[in-house]
């Protein structure tokens, strides 16, 4: 981790020093005596090559927050969550549908639900986001399996033909078995903390170990990668 952070705080600062050696430059270009027609041309070029600058040093500063976030969180992370409902039953549904969650799909290897949240008094919400549980009752169903990606298309196909704008999106997933394992639910801390296209995505996993009653997902007590993602790890806290 701390090797991730040399190399992220090494980047941003060249990323500082090129912005200043560009300021200079523009300053060193205004204080000439040339005609005002060349430094205009000038300042276009040099505003051109800064774009360039700036198109490099974008993704390879959101790569080393990526990275830097994910460790930080692995880290820090916090011990399994306790909960009193059965998620394997169709009360812990009823309960998701009483926090104003629809169900959009349910069968014997999945359950999923979405809710719309606007809340003009908070901040993370002030601008709409789409909240998406995807319950997952087979525990050699991947994450990111096909069909459960297929179903939430379909919810966002759904919202575009109803014309309903969500600017952020937040979904959990929790799968189930006896145990907690190497083979069983072991990569729930594949999470997604990401920004595209204006819209915040944040993906959180759970394991829910029916055998303790304790739902493991990866979260920390005293560091979030982004205020979205601690916003998806209280809501997946909320449900349990």
């Amino acid at each position: 981790m701390e090797q991730i952070r040399k190399k992220q705080r090494k980047l941003f600062i060249s990323f500082l020093l090129t912005i200043l050696v560009f300021l200079l430059l523009v300053l060193v270009l205004f204080l000439t005596s040339w005609a005002t027609d060349l430094k205009l041309s000038l300042l276009l070029v040099l505003l051109i090559i800064m774009l360039f600058v700036l198109f490099w040093f974008k993704p390879r500063l959101f790569f080393y927050d990526q990275q830097y976030g994910y460790l930080k969180l692995k880290d820090t992370e916090g011990k399994p969550v306790k909960t009193k409902h059965d998620l394997s039953s169709q009360a812990f549904i009823n309960r998701l549908t009483k926090m104003d969650f629809k169900v959009f799909a349910s069968n014997d290897a999945y359950a999923i639900l979405h809710r719309y949240t606007r809340d003009a008094t908070n901040f993370l919400t002030k601008r709409p986001m789409l909240e998406v549980i995807a319950i997952i009752y087979k525990d050699d169903m991947p994450y990111h399996d096909q069909e459960i990606s297929k179903m939430i298309n379909l919810i966002e196909d759904d919202y575009i033909r109803r014309k309903t704008k969500f600017t952020n999106y937040t979904i959990l997933q929790i799968k189930m078995g006896d145990m907690l394992d190497e083979t069983h639910g072991n990569d729930y801390d594949q999470v997604v903390f990401d920004t595209q296209a204006g819209r915040h995505i944040t993906v959180v996993n759970g394991y829910y170990a029916k055998k303790t009653n304790e739902v493991s997902f990866l979260y920390s007590d005293s560091y979030y990668p982004t205020a979205f993602y601690q916003y998806g790890v209280s809501l997946m806290k909320s449900i349990l």
